[in-house]
């Protein structure tokens, strides 16, 4: 929605809810996605570093287990 703020979208499209906008309106070029995956990556390396207790009882097993 280029420049278009979402709420007044969606009270022109009549949508109830700025989820159905945000869906039905948006799209996401896949450049930008290529780019995001590195940070992404980063992101979740650090969480997992940082936190072992938010890894899950299968995250802790050995491949071969």
């Amino acid at each position: 929605m280029s420049n278009v703020h979402a709420r007044f979208a969606m009270e022109i499209l009549g949508h109830s809810q700025v989820s159905a906008t945000m869906v039905a309106c948006t799209h996401v070029p896949e450049s930008p996605k290529r780019e995001a995956v590195p940070h992404i990556d980063r992101m979740l390396h650090r969480r997992r570093t940082r936190s072992p207790t938010l890894m899950s009882k299968t995250d802790a097993r050995s491949p071969g287990a």
